[in-house]
């Protein structure tokens, strides 16, 4: 909301009938001016786990008929960063551009992301201390559209997978 809009809400909240009830939802609530923040009750709600959200993917699919891959149901799980809200807007996306099937090689055309295999022998690359192929590689991916940050992301959990698996034998 604007500040102006903000201050239009305060005045309503100062001031409520008493039969009614406000309920605001937001994802930034850090963009709440404290002042009506101090007129709330504040309810946090966790996020939702990627398998909820591929379960409940899969269902809306297959209520359509819609065929999937169930790795590209789980990609869109992922990117939704446990909003299911978030998860239907992006089936959507996927679905407004092949509303006949939802193919992983579509999401990832789509979103920009690289696959699985493309991040782990990148990956490889980095670890063995190959630089310029990694820059080399970096600019096609930039290049191709891929989406850096979450490449970026991505790497940071196979390192993190890695250090997890190779620990678990000491």
């Amino acid at each position: 909301l604007t500040p102006a809009a903000f201050n239009a809400l305060l005045k309503t909240l100062e001031e409520p009938p008493a039969h009614v009830v406000f309920i605001m939802a937001t994802t930034d609530p850090q963009k709440v001016i404290p002042t009506v923040l101090s007129r709330c009750q504040r309810y946090n709600f966790s996020k939702i786990s990627v398998y909820e959200i591929r379960k409940r993917l899969m269902e809306v699919l297959d209520k359509e008929n819609i065929p999937y891959e169930e790795k590209a149901a789980e990609e869109l799980s992922r990117m939704a960063e446990g909003g299911m809200r978030d998860a239907l807007s992006l089936l959507e996306q996927c679905l407004s551009y092949n509303p006949a099937e939802l193919k992983l090689e579509d999401v990832e055309h789509i979103f920009g992301l690289t696959s699985v295999e493309e991040e782990v022998a990148l990956y490889l690359k980095i670890h063995d201390g190959e630089v310029s192929e990694v820059i080399n590689k970096l600019r096609g991916m930039y290049k191709a559209g891929a989406d850096t940050k979450r490449l970026a992301g991505d790497l940071l959990d196979i390192v993190k997978d890695t250090i997890i698996y190779s620990d678990q034998g000491r």
